[in-house]
């Protein structure tokens, strides 16, 4: 019997040795029932999931020591910054973005203080000692224990997994890296080193809930790789450290190979792939790890792999007309910045770019031109929780015009350059100091026009500073959810520097399931409601998952120098005893400045029907006689928004509502509700007229476009 526990024990050691998902070839088909839990919890038992100095030697090529270890020198290209050049990164900064090293030297200092502003939290000072694992705005701390047995989404008790998580992206190392640019200041690189060192310490491989999502192991390792980019050269770097950070970064290497966010779905008959962000992310994470440490025997089969799939998920995930199918803009924006940085990254290596993929990045950036608002922010369509891979700028989250910067150099567009307002340090940081020559050399373009997206169901209506964006798209991922919300038909108009409608946004996720599904309701966009039903239904314990009821449909789309047009309806309601249907007719006049909406609720019945429209943040508005609202601006822009025929049994309400431009924070709005009680069919007419000089537009004698008429 001892012989037998013995030798029992001897093989679960070996066991215990390899990656997870390589035990099933080990053991042969009899013993694929085997769960990689259990083998997880034998490495975690054992202590063979860490890796100790004879592993790391092992698992290095035998030229290995050229790389992080020697600390000399990198045998890549693109690392992704250059040292040899770190003059010319400076002297780029110091000479198109002049504020630029001050915002940075006074990040970077907070956080050598440990002083922190995460999701929403404001300036919080962590003390001397990081607590990695506890949620500092709750005050929860998740124990330290195998991470597969830990609960992350905690239902009642506020606290949101999602602070830890983003603490441990520890993107605030290209901050701290910058400021030891710009200063030559050891201290800077003693607090990377330090926090390095304590993370490592405080979150042994699979034991603490900083590994419970792939994602955010990816994102953690792509920054301490930025990091490392930064310090290379200093003293403080030195070998033990260096070990202690190869042996970790070949942990998360292996940890994110065998933990995949990988995902598919029967759909009539096959299998089909419904991947987003978190895979993407993942897949960011082995190529950085597979191209910036080659000295690693793995490192080239995460590189392949992951590589090979990346350009799989561009051609699944974006639309022939460059919409990511998640249905957010802000995810949008975090997926393109992974595409981007990845083909930066191989193209700076000498590794092969698929020609396909540079046309559809340059669309995913016509889509960020297009959406971008005049006053330079984003629309928050779908959920948005601050999400980027890395951040090398100090701009507002909802400002994605960075990223326009890039694109206007990589691909010499001059209305990249015209959208992005200026020169960002992304695309210094990115693709190095020459893109300020690159850039100087590009002529200013126009600015944006009126764009359609039928592929991800976005639409565009633009003249100078007048600006809206409807939302006709299916539910994200293909109609299967996710990060959409029930805001079919949906818009946004902001005029003369000022946005008047918005989408609220989505202000948290698990921290209240209450909230949570307040902001991805139906009633918490512009649009309609029928009998208090959502458009896309959801259960309010699924927290990511939305039905496709909805469904838009585009008739018309037409758009010239006088006027755009759209003819859409949606079925969202069609599950009802009596069917209804709504169909939206929007009237952008252009000369005139003004838009015309039309709603046709569609059925035979009485319902109850409810308009919603959602200001943004601090704009007074009064209600009026004769169905007019009006924004009561004193100086600057105003709206009048007029209806036409008010029912006289129609309710007019004033409601205090709620808007959120970034994961954590909301602020107080004025939402516009006209509800009735009636026989279908029912027509709306609605005048929104803004003023650049303010006043009250006298709407009176505004005709009803032929278009709007037809039936």
């Amino acid at each position: 019997m001892n012989f037998l526990i013995h030798n029992l024990a001897k093989k679960i050691r070996r066991l215990s040795a390899l990656p997870p998902m390589s035990i099933a070839s080990k053991l042969g088909e009899r013993m694929v029932a085997i769960p990689t839990r259990l083998i997880e919890r034998i490495q975690v038992n054992t202590g063979r999931a860490e890796v100790g100095d004879a592993e790391l030697s092992a698992s290095l090529l035998s030229d290995g020591a050229r790389g992080v270890l020697s600390g000399t020198k990198y045998p890549t290209s693109f690392f992704p910054v250059d040292a040899k050049a770190s003059e010319d990164y400076l002297t780029a900064v110091r000479s198109l973005m002049p504020g630029a090293e001050q915002v940075t030297l006074d990040s970077a200092y907070k956080a050598c203080s440990h002083v922190f502003d995460i999701l929403g939290s404001g300036e919080v000072d962590l003390g001397p000692s990081i607590e990695w694992s506890r949620d500092f705005k709750s005050g929860f701390e998740w124990p330290k224990q195998f991470y597969r047995d830990i609960v992350p989404v905690r239902l009642g008790d506020n606290s949101d997994i999602k602070v830890t998580r983003e603490l441990s992206r520890c993107q605030h190392f290209t901050a701290l890296g910058k400021a030891y640019w710009y200063t030559a200041d050891e201290k800077f690189a003693i607090e990377f080193r330090k926090q390095i060192l304590h993370w490592i310490d405080e979150n042994p491989v699979m034991r603490s809930v900083n590994w419970d999502c792939t994602m955010d192991v990816a994102i953690r390792a792509v920054n301490w790789l930025w990091g490392w980019a930064f310090f290379r050269t200093s003293e403080m770097t030195d070998e033990y450290f260096r070990r202690k950070l190869l042996g970790s970064l070949l942990e998360h290497g292996r940890y994110i190979r065998n933990n995949l966010e990988f995902f598919k779905i029967r759909e009539k008959g096959s299998w089909v792939r419904v991947n987003g962000n978190h895979y993407l992310s993942d897949l960011a994470g082995l190529i950085f790890l597979g191209i910036l440490l080659p000295e690693l025997k793995e490192s080239r089969g995460w590189r392949d792999f992951a590589l090979k799939e990346l350009w799989r998920e561009l051609e699944e995930q974006v639309s022939s007309d460059g919409c990511c199918y998640e249905s957010s803009i802000s995810y949008h924006r975090l997926s393109l910045e992974i595409f981007l940085t990845c083909a930066i990254l191989c193209q700076k290596n000498d590794i092969i770019v698929p020609e396909g993929a540079w046309s559809v990045l340059e669309k995913m950036l016509e889509f960020v031109a297009a959406y971008t608002r005049p006053d330079g922010r984003a629309p928050i369509v779908g959920d948005a929780d601050d999400g980027r891979l890395q951040i090398l700028g100090a701009q507002a989250i909802d400002d994605h015009r960075y990223i326009l910067s890039v694109g206007a150099v990589m691909f010499e567009r001059s209305d990249f350059k015209s959208a992005s307002g200026e020169f960002h340090e992304e695309a210094l940081w990115l693709l190095g100091p020459g893109a300020k020559e690159v850039w100087g050399g590009i002529p200013v373009g126009e600015s944006p026009h009126s764009r359609d997206f039928p592929g991800g169901g976005f639409y565009v209506m633009r003249a100078g500073d007048l600006y809206s964006l409807i939302d006709c798209g299916d539910t994200g991922i293909r109609g299967h959810g996710s990060h959409d919300h029930s805001d079919p038909l949906s818009f946004e108009i902001s005029a003369y520097g000022r946005a008047f409608f918005v989408d609220p946004g989505s202000y948290v996720y698990s921290t209240s399931p209450e909230w949570r599904n307040h902001f991805r309701s139906t009633a918490w966009h512009n649009t309609v409601r029928v009998d208090g039903q959502e458009a896309n239904r959801f259960d309010p314990d699924e927290l990511f998952a939305i039905e496709n009821d909805a469904r838009p449909e585009v008739g018309v789309w037409e758009s010239d120098e006088r006027h755009d047009f759209l003819d859409a309806r949606h079925i969202g309601y069609d599950r009802l005893s009596d069917p209804v249907i709504h169909r939206r007719r929007i009237f952008f006049d252009k000369s005139a400045a003004l838009w015309q909406i039309r709603d046709d609720i569609i059925g035979q019945s009485e319902h109850f029907v409810e308009w919603f429209f959602h200001f943004a943040a601090e704009i007074p508005v009064e209600i009026m006689e004769g169905g007019v609202v009006m924004t009561s601006f004193a100086e600057g822009s105003n709206l009048t928004f007029g209806i036409r025929d008010l029912p006289g049994d129609a309710e007019l309400e004033l409601l205090d509502g709620w808007v959120s431009r970034r994961y954590g924070m909301k602020e107080p709005n004025k939402v516009l509700k006209i509800s009735m009680k009636k026989s279908l069919p029912l027509t709306m007419n609605f005048i929104l007229a803004p003023e650049r000089s303010g006043g009250r537009r006298d709407l009176s004698d505004i005709a009803i476009p032929e278009e709007m008429m037809v039936a």
